[in-house]
């Protein structure tokens, strides 16, 4: 890594932690926004099955209604992403040496898996009505993976910048 006159390790390793911490953030946005508006047009969807009129205006204020509402997913999701991005620094070299980008897809998928499934035997009901079906838990769980990949990706290019010899 190059680094300019001056700067100490604890420095790059100050801003790797702040690069990863706002990687971290945007995936957990990204999965969150992704999830939740995937509950909503699931939901939404099987009202209309039951022939409910579901003009565009109303799936789009329950749609921006849920982003708010759910906010409480939204740690949840947070949280989860995290202990899956440590937990995976944690297993054996095999795992820890694979790329960022399917470490962060696999973190982000099993975040998500292990949430929606953890509540479900906390509570004997999944939380998140959607997902109670298999195609609402992939959605889920997909969702996840994007926040994943999203972190990957940020942190590959904050990486590269950072690597770059300044001007």
């Amino acid at each position: 890594m190059i680094v300019s006159a001056g700067t100490g390790a604890r420095a790059v390793a100050g801003r790797r932690w702040w690069h990863a911490t706002l990687a971290w953030l945007a995936g957990s946005v990204c999965a969150y926004a992704l999830a939740s508006i995937a509950h909503t047009q699931t939901v939404l969807a099987g009202l209309v099955a039951l022939d409910v009129d579901m003009p565009l205006g109303t799936r789009l204020a329950t749609t921006a209604a849920d982003l708010i509402g759910l906010w409480r997913y939204g740690v949840v999701i947070a949280i989860g992403l995290a202990l899956g991005l440590v937990v995976l620094r944690l297993l054996p070299r095999p795992i820890r040496t694979l790329p960022r980008i399917v470490r962060g897809a696999l973190a982000g998928t099993l975040a998500i898996a292990t949430a929606l499934l953890a509540m479900r035997l906390a509570l004997s009901f999944t939380p998140i009505a959607s997902a109670r079906g298999n195609a609402g838990f992939a959605l889920q769980c997909l969702a996840g993976t994007t926040g994943g990949l999203v972190w990957a990706r940020i942190c590959n290019r904050l990486a590269t910048v950072s690597l770059r010899a300044p001007d």
